[in-house]
């Protein structure tokens, strides 16, 4: 065998990130606020043997993100409304390349896209000891631009959704405590969470463009606890509806045309026991 020479390769950037928050009381149970903020992932060298050096850095993509939302508290108890709209703009997305004889692959960038949406939750609290809430979000997440690069793979375009972000996603939960005698208490929760249906590449006429079906989970869990010992013994049951909710799901040309599916694991049931210790 021969020995592969030492290569380096050297990439650097620089800039600043801004995060801005605004809030506003009108009223003793009411907060409207607004809220600017930047983020990025950085860049970096691809360490792939082979790849042209032209090809071996990529640059870091960022985010500009834009919300405002109030926050509202109502009657005697707990309950509250929360509601928000919120603006993504993505710039320099890091995306899959490939050279034009498919050898290699690596990480390139391309495109831009925007990510629009309204997220509302609700908790109240029927009777004493008993939490409910229930959430919705409604996301429009799609490319804003072309995606112009010719080492990318199946390039995506304007108003093509992102892969794996659904339109609409909600969740509801439940949970119940009682104090019991000795300084015990014991509790119960329930949750179930809606994913809607996603894609899995941009382009719907891209041959491995694959759907993931809507999916409902739930998990539910009892547990007795005794707080002055530090003690907490717990079961509880996941996906308790034993669906098979696709997580990812993708095909490539070395899959001989099978698609490959990640999905949450199945009825899972179960207990646990913790003991903590003070100091």
């Amino acid at each position: 065998s021969v020995a592969t020479p030492l290569q380096q390769d050297h990439f650097r950037e620089q800039g600043n990130v801004v995060n801005i928050t605004v809030s506003y009381l009108p009223g003793p149970r009411t907060m409207t606020y607004a809220q600017i903020a930047q983020g990025f992932r950085a860049g970096g060298v691809n360490q792939v043997l082979g790849l042209p050096e032209l090809l071996t850095p990529f640059a870091s993509d960022s985010i500009v993100q834009t919300e405002v939302g109030v926050k509202r508290s109502f009657g005697a108890g707990p309950a509250r409304l929360q509601f928000s709209l919120f603006d993504i703009d993505w710039d320099d997305m890091q995306v899959t390349g490939s050279t034009p004889n498919g050898a290699f692959r690596f990480i390139s960038n391309a495109g831009r896209a925007s990510i629009r949406g309204v997220e509302i939750e609700i908790s109240v609290q029927p009777i004493p000891m008993m939490t409910l809430s229930a959430s919705w979000t409604g996301t429009r997440a799609e490319l804003s631009a072309d995606q112009i690069n010719a080492n990318i793979l199946a390039p995506g375009k304007s108003g093509d959704r992102i892969p794996f972000i659904p339109r609409e996603s909600a969740a509801i939960r439940s949970e119940w405590r009682k104090p019991l005698t000795g300084g015990r208490q014991i509790s119960t929760d329930f949750a179930l969470s809606y994913t809607g249906e996603r894609a899995s590449e941009f382009r719907p006429d891209d041959p491995f463009y694959r759907i993931l079906p809507a999916a409902v989970v739930a998990r539910a869990g009892l547990a007795v606890e005794v707080p002055s010992r530090g003690i907490e013994f717990r079961v509880y049951a996941d996906n308790l509806l034993d669906e098979r909710a696709e997580v990812s799901a993708g095909a490539s040309a070395g899959t001989a045309g099978r698609t490959l599916v990640t999905s949450v694991p199945p009825r899972t049931l179960g207990f646990a026991f913790a003991k903590s210790f003070a100091h």
